[in-house]
């Protein structure tokens, strides 16, 4: 009696779980080895372009005229056919080129960034530690020129 119902636990376990994650991996792995040369494919970093060539281990996917690029096979997967990348990169809101004042604007983006000193930086014990300032780095880095020994009994 006290058998039948770790029995039965892992049997609700197994149907509820675990077989129907081994159908999906199965299912996949076909689908993987049903590409071919020519396919539409994306790849887990999520770039889209076309199988060139194919071998047991490696896909070689041209993702724009004349750049190829080499993938493991198991990381190709057939392209969504509801996605249709060549319309989407071929609508007018997308600029081909960045012009003088998308430039500009960056720069202007950079530079309101970028304080008079350098980032803060953490500690060992976690307390926050102010950056040098960038002209004086130079002299941040004076304590360099004194090594310390091992053995030392300053407190860092």
């Amino acid at each position: 009696m006290s058998l039948i119902l770790p029995i039965l636990i892992f049997a609700i376990f197994y149907f509820l779980i675990i077989r129907p994650k081994q159908a999906k991996l199965k299912a996949a792995q076909a689908e993987q080895q049903r590409i071919a040369e020519g396919d539409r494919v994306l790849t887990r970093s999520g770039i889209y372009g076309r199988v060139n060539r194919i071998s047991q281990d490696l896909t070689v996917v041209e993702v724009a005229p004349g750049i190829e690029l080499v993938f493991d096979r198991r990381s190709v997967v057939k392209a969504p056919e509801s996605v249709d990348v060549e319309s989407q990169l071929s609508e007018e809101s997308l600029s081909p080129e960045f012009s003088d004042e998308d430039f500009s604007q960056l720069h202007e983006h950079l530079e309101s960034h970028v304080g008079d000193t350098a980032p803060s930086e953490v500690d060992l014990d976690g307390h926050a530690t102010s950056g040098a300032p960038v002209d004086d780095v130079g002299a941040a880095n004076a304590d360099d020129d004194e090594l310390r020994q091992p053995g030392d009994d300053e407190q860092h």
